[in-house]
């Protein structure tokens, strides 16, 4: 009797292992990788944000940028300049896009 439930034992968990290495990992690695994106999208928003509001100058944008990259450099995102470079000018077109502009000063004379 020991030897038939300690053989159904043995089936049960093989089985398990096997569902859990063939479905819930690739599951997991994914939300992993999601949320690695999430911090790293997050840390270069927060750069950029800091960089504008650091140096307001009018025209200072390749040393805004410069700014930006250290920051990021130093939150520990290790990637190519030229990935880092395209994160950064989407995260500048996304903060451009979300500002708000008084009244006439965006240019439009309604």
């Amino acid at each position: 009797m020991n030897d038939t439930l300690f053989h159904i034992l043995e089936i049960v968990i093989t089985a398990f292992v096997t569902i859990v290495a063939r479905y819930l990992i690739p599951i997991l690695v994914t939300e992993l990788k999601n949320s690695k994106h999430e911090w790293v999208y997050t840390i270069v928003m927060v750069a950029v944000r800091a960089a504008e509001q650091i140096i307001q100058e009018h025209g200072a944008g390749e040393r805004k940028y410069e700014l930006a990259m250290r920051l990021i450099r130093d939150a520990g995102i290790k990637m190519t300049d030229e990935q880092l470079n395209s994160l950064i000018e989407s995260a500048v077109q996304i903060m451009n896009s979300e500002m708000v502009f008084p009244h006439g000063e965006d240019g439009d004379a309604e």
